[in-house]
């Protein structure tokens, strides 16, 4: 059984596959999308983060007792911050603050549903198993 709350490796883990698949789906999108119109590259993109960060945020979540929607709420959190970092550190302002709103709703919304998702299979298992 896992402990009330995971240690910071675990959200840095979280955040860190989380941003790998956006990274990965950034660069496939500027090489074989890059034609595309910026506002349907941007919901294809979106619903990539989405799911990127709700694959991180139930995979941390699955084997805790509790609080499984904030925790994924803060592994996507986490993985925004990351993700502003890494881009603030490679591109010019302008350019990594483009596409921040994007970033946000969807690795928060993400990292909820992750969590609810956990918290819907397995906490009534855990009671079971626990007993």
């Amino acid at each position: 059984m896992g402990t009330a709350e995971p240690r910071m490796e675990g959200y840095v883990g979280a955040a860190l596959v989380i941003c790998g698949i956006a990274w990965i789906w950034d660069f496939v999108a500027s090489i074989y999308f890059a034609g595309q119109m910026a506002l349907n590259l941007t919901i294809i993109s979106s619903l990539v983060y989405l799911e990127a960060s709700f694959i991180g945020a139930f995979v941390l979540t699955r084997k805790l007792p509790k609080n499984l929607m904030l925790i994924g709420l803060r592994a996507g959190l986490y993985a925004f911050l990351i993700n502003l970092a890494f881009r603030m550190i490679l591109f010019e302002l302008w350019e990594a603050l483009w596409g921040v709103v994007i970033y946000f709703i969807s690795f928060t919304i993400g990292g909820m549903l992750g969590g609810l998702l956990a918290n819907k299979i397995y906490v009534g298992k855990k009671a079971v198993v626990a007993s």
